[in-house]
């Protein structure tokens, strides 16, 4: 085929690059190793099959950019580690863009996920989403329940690297004997913005089907970050400070919202993540990633006020990662400081769990950081005990 513009040419060949990455991804997981390989093997490969001098000399100059792009990312992901080769490994795409969260898990899926070390198997889950598309937690043994728990947060919350049974709202649902209907709005790369969206834009509104008791948020160190800077590969709602407290801005990919024709499109909700999950475009994203530890109170007791103006007589709590070492205790600590000085009742985890300083390794997932199904299992005693039986009997 002879094209008779390089543009055209180009275009042809990124569709082609961006289809061999979600075709291969089985076989290459990994999305550095996809973004690394493949585009500049197309672009070279492309030049034997055009005759024009012109469009040769054009791919060859795009392969040597996505050649030198690709040696970046490598290098973001393994020439500045030492030690063992972490490798993440799905099949079936999970999540999708959507309008207010940006980013969010999609319905009814099942999926596997596994970590391999040096290629070698370290474990391996399940996800899996409702109808509503977000992560599942246990039936209600009553029927029906009179009442429901909410948890919020990030990949904390969520359950990163832990099966369905294992997630801390599931284990509170069991440990409650199903007296309440529980709802997991948590996901990868969240933070208390994406809580204040979801309460704004009906999220929670619409999984409801009694009214909540208790709302639960989980916080870390860097959520005073998200907040601030579009990180994470997930560039969340955005709000900025105004007045005493906050106000929606779109989200950090506003500036698209003339393109609203591409999110129905293949690219923009199967490509699109794909590519956002760049190591080399989150370590550039870094550069600039700055805390705002103001924004991240209001955002957060915006939130609870939310609630509580929707909920009457709902309680709102914080459980608070101190444990994470590296510096980002003492910057947690911070921020549970921060949230008390605003009459949020905070739980800092270093209080649940029987942890030595330095010695939290039985309680995170190797080589992850990411809590453990013990570390869950414990918490979720802890939020029984002393939040949820708290509240009337349902």
């Amino acid at each position: 085929m002879r094209f008779r513009t390089p543009l055209l040419l180009l275009l042809a060949v990124a569709v082609a690059c961006t289809s061999s990455c979600i075709a291969v991804a089985y076989w290459f997981p990994s999305s550095n190793v996809r973004l690394s390989l493949l585009w500049p093997v197309v672009f070279f490969g492309a030049m034997f099959f055009t005759g024009r001098r012109s469009n040769r000399v054009v791919l060859f100059n795009a392969g040597c950019v996505v050649l030198i792009l690709g040696l970046a990312e490598l290098y973001c992901v393994y020439g500045h580690e030492v030690g063992p080769v972490r490798d993440v490994r799905s099949i079936r795409r999970f999540e999708t863009f959507d309008n207010a969260l940006v980013l969010r898990p999609l319905p009814n899926r099942h999926q596997e996920y596994a970590l391999y070390i040096d290629q070698e198997l370290l474990w391996r889950v399940t996800y899996t989403t409702g109808p509503d598309g977000w992560r599942i937690a246990p039936p209600p043994c009553m029927a029906p329940p009179s009442h429901s728990l909410l948890f919020f947060g990030c990949s904390f919350m969520f359950g990163s690297a832990v099966n369905d049974e294992e997630t801390l709202p599931f284990r509170v649902g069991m440990k409650a004997e199903g007296r309440y209907r529980v709802h997991n709005f948590g996901f990868s790369g969240y933070g208390p913005h994406h809580m204040l969206a979801q309460l704004q834009d009906g999220f929670v509104s619409q999984a409801l089907t009694v009214p909540p008791v208790v709302a639960i948020y989980w916080a870390i160190a860097d959520h005073s970050v998200r907040v601030a800077t579009p990180r994470e590969g997930h560039f969340g709602p955005r709000f900025d400070k105004d007045g005493d407290g906050v106000v929606r801005n779109g989200n950090n990919l506003s500036k698209l919202r003339g393109l609203g024709w591409l999110r129905s499109t293949w690219f923009w909700n199967v490509a699109l993540p794909l590519y956002m999950r760049s190591d080399l475009l989150q370590r550039l994203l870094e550069l600039q990633a700055m805390p705002d530890d103001e924004l991240f109170y209001r955002i957060v007791d915006t939130s609870r006020k939310e609630l509580e103006a929707r909920y009457p007589g709902i309680e709102f709590h914080v459980l608070l990662w101190d444990i994470a070492g590296d510096g980002y205790d003492a910057e947690a600590l911070r921020l549970g400081s921060g949230l008390e000085a605003r009459n949020i009742r905070v739980h800092p985890i270093s209080r649940i769990l029987p942890w030595r300083p330095g010695g939290d390794a039985n309680y995170t997932i190797k080589f992850d950081g990411h809590p453990n199904a013990l570390a869950y299992d414990i918490i979720a005693d802890y939020v029984v005990s002393n939040i949820v039986c708290r509240q009337r009997s349902p």
